[in-house]
């Protein structure tokens, strides 16, 4: 339900609305050539936001032009180029002007597949697109058929792909300068070359962070959820060195830190008034698949001291936000009785190899958001030095 809903609001945006600048390519190809690949980005970032398994995951391309994505071969796509799967989408046939449906190309790291496990902020993502890393995925319009593709109809991408973009490899190029003959482009060094195809990037930042905000607004819920059935309260955090090392239960006392998969420690400290498990259907909980595999080392949370553990029938109840968080810049915000912030891929100076690594709040958190216990916490767009992403509770 939650796919179709994503992918239908998808499809009403894309083909209403065309963003500036997010398409480059050959030829003065009409806009029905760009409202399919914007169409078809949007699907795939919807696809991988939604995921119920693996949140962040793309399909396998099409090789075979059912409109399928293809089935893996052991633990491996089929083929990392093909035809964009959009019945697997859950979309109508997009057509560019030609009346062709998009090609599209995968970065294996991001195959939805077990194998290909952790799916997070840190993914590998394999691709390049003139020279530019970091990119999930390419969706391509062929244009017309140059000299020696002949196939057409037909599945080989050499038939309708041209250069760079049909030699097996991971790198692709757009045209930087394409020419109105709809045959050629000329490139940024002034070289006229035989080249039509059209291009459109996802990168690994644009997709992980349409993802990291599914994942931190369904943590916000579970604390949401939590705090109605606990007396407005909160369970506490995990801690981070303890974390660090995959262990994820909450520890007494700890007000900032990892999101606690069990809440042992809350209860006790609650004199047993608070459950010790998150309520149902809560991605929290422990042993959830897609959380506990992929995304909880990105995941941390902050507790208000008045909204900690504590046995609410000896304190306010509900509680009072008289030591609240504060997130800024929110002008007019009121306090918050928790914060989640889900971590972006590293950045400049950011190391999450080694335990002691992963148990720094800085290698994973920028700004003030990586010294939680001041209780000011930080919302901006992201940018090359900052990056998380911050809900309020």
């Amino acid at each position: 339900m939650l796919l179709s809903l994503v992918l239908i609001a998808v499809v009403a945006a894309a083909v209403l609305l065309l963003r500036p600048g997010t398409a480059v390519g050959a030829g003065a190809r009409s806009g029905k050539s760009a409202r399919a690949l914007a169409l078809a980005k949007e699907a795939l970032i919807a696809r991988a936001v939604a995921d119920a398994n693996r949140p962040g995951s793309l399909p396998c391309p099409d090789a075979d032009g059912d409109g399928s994505a293809d089935l893996f071969a052991g633990n491996q796509c089929p083929s990392y180029v093909g035809r964009l799967p959009w019945r697997t989408l859950g979309l109508p046939a997009p057509r560019d002007d030609l009346g062709d449906v998009p090609w599209y190309a995968l970065a294996p790291g991001l195959r939805d597949n077990m194998a290909a496990e952790p799916i997070n902020s840190d993914s590998p993502a394999q691709l390049t697109l003139d020279g530019a890393g970091n990119i999930a995925a390419v969706v391509f319009s062929a244009g017309p058929p140059l000299a020696g593709q002949g196939g057409r109809p037909g599945n080989a991408a050499a038939d309708w792909l041209d250069g760079a973009n049909a030699d097996g490899d991971f790198n692709f190029q757009a045209c930087p300068r394409p020419l109105g003959n709809r045959t050629e482009c000329e490139t940024a060094a002034g070289v006229r070359t035989a080249f039509n195809d059209r291009a459109i990037a996802i990168s690994r930042a644009e997709l992980m962070r349409a993802v990291e905000a599914r994942v931190a607004g369904e943590v916000r819920n579970c604390l949401r959820d939590y705090a109605a059935a606990n007396g407005g309260r909160h369970p506490w955090a995990a801690d981070m060195s303890v974390s660090a090392e995959g262990l994820y239960h909450d520890n007494e006392g700890t007000l900032a830190g990892r999101l606690p998969a069990t809440l042992g420690a809350t209860r006790a400290s609650s004199a047993e008034t608070m459950s010790e498990t998150w309520p149902p259907g809560c991605p929290a909980a422990a042993d959830n698949g897609w959380l506990d595999r992929n995304w909880r080392q990105h995941i941390f949370v902050a507790v208000a001291q008045d909204f900690r553990p504590a046995d609410p029938t000896l304190v306010a109840n509900p509680p009072l936000c008289g030591a609240c968080l504060t997130l800024t810049p929110r002008p007019g915000t009121p306090t918050q009785s928790a914060v989640v912030m889900v971590a972006g891929a590293a950045l400049a100076g950011q190391s999450r190899v080694s335990v002691g690594d992963r148990s720094l709040f800085a290698n994973y958190l920028e700004g003030v958001n990586a010294t939680p216990a001041g209780g000011t916490f930080l919302d901006q767009p992201p940018s090359g030095a900052f990056n998380d992403v911050v809900v309020a509770r």
